[in-house]
């Protein structure tokens, strides 16, 4: 039988949650499952190799801006639509994380057609040759 591996991506391991890792760790071993943690960067579309990883953060914390409003709100996506005039599928797809056909752009108009301000802070380096 082989085994297998399960990688945990964690940002940092704060020492609250080592004890817990460390029992995580043990359960798995005992079921012959091998876990690992992985110090992540912050940017799990990074760290996973994804082309595109700020985009992708971006979008990512845009919907999850736009899911929590809709939650505190408890607004439907039907609700949703007929307060924004956008279509109920769209945010159908948002609360399913398929963010494919969406841009920065269209998820921040719906954050404002929600209620919602969005503020961008933006800094510009130049990149390493």
């Amino acid at each position: 039988m082989t085994r297998r591996t399960v990688v945990i991506l964690q940002h940092r391991l704060l020492h609250y949650r080592v004890q817990l890792f460390e029992r995580l760790r043990q359960a798995c071993a005992d079921r012959g499952i091998d876990l690992e943690l992985v110090h992540g960067s912050g940017n799990v579309f990074a760290d996973l190799g994804m082309a595109n990883p700020e985009q992708r953060q971006l979008r990512a914390l845009l919907a999850a801006a736009i899911i929590k409003t809709l939650d505190a709100e408890q607004l439907t996506v039907r609700a949703a639509e007929a307060k924004t005039g956008i279509a109920a599928a769209d945010f159908s797809r948002i609360r399913q994380v398929k963010l494919g056909r969406f841009t920065i752009d269209r998820l921040m108009k719906i954050l404002d057609r929600l209620g919602c301000e969005v503020e961008v802070d933006v800094t510009v380096t130049k990149r390493d040759a």
